[in-house]
């Protein structure tokens, strides 16, 4: 019962770490931007024939191997960028402009463990190249904060503009594809003498 329960509920989790390093110059800001986020989705596949399997040998049956699996799929992208960024004398307060050169690697998993398969077998199968597909490739991010006043502060940003994709190696007869499509964030800030205030999305 336990098993047909929990079929088709997924559990998900994300991890990200990042490091910026500020380069002073008197002509436009630099900085070194090191950052790597991880992506991951398990579910259980199951098979429907393992419930009647199941409930047979609880009658005093021999338990066949069970066809139900543990999947998991994620990415790892790690990204290392150099930032550019130069202030303008436009408008009231000036409009900022930054542009990101980045290489991005790009790790994908796909797995997909036996329930009944012996513990230190799946620990050495996520240690396993054929579960895994990896690429480098090349990507920039844009940015522009609009400083209407000396409140206000727009900004718009295109994050990974040039886009990726990367299918992961076929297990158990399933193929996913990881899509690290450009994102565009639109954000408003009010800087005020007590209180900061800002908004993106």
């Amino acid at each position: 019962d336990s098993l047909s329960t929990i079929g088709g509920k997924s559990l998900y989790a994300g991890f990200d770490a990042g490091l910026a390093l500020a380069i002073p110059s008197q002509y436009f800001s630099t900085a070194l931007i090191i950052d790597s986020y991880l992506d991951v989705q398990t579910f259980l596949s199951i098979d429907g024939t393992d419930d009647a399997a199941i409930r047979g040998a609880l009658s005093g049956t021999s338990l066949p191997d069970l066809g139900s699996e543990a999947v998991a799929i994620g990415a790892n992208v790690t990204q290392v960028g150099l930032a550019f960024a130069k202030k303008f004398d436009i408008g009231p307060n000036g409009l900022s402009l930054g542009f990101t050169p980045k290489v991005q690697r790009i790790e994908v998993l796909n797995i997909a463990v036996g329930l009944d398969d012996d513990a230190d077998d799946i620990s050495d199968d996520f240690s396993e190249s054929k579960y895994r597909s990896d690429d480098t490739a090349v990507n920039f991010d844009l940015g522009a904060a609009f400083h209407a006043s000396e409140n206000w502060t727009f900004g718009l940003a295109v994050r990974d503009v040039m886009g990726s994709d990367l299918a992961s190696k076929t297990t158990s007869g399933r193929t996913f594809t990881y899509d690290l499509s450009p994102v565009v964030t639109a954000g408003a800030a009010y800087n005020g003498e007590t209180i900061t205030v800002a908004a993106d999305v």
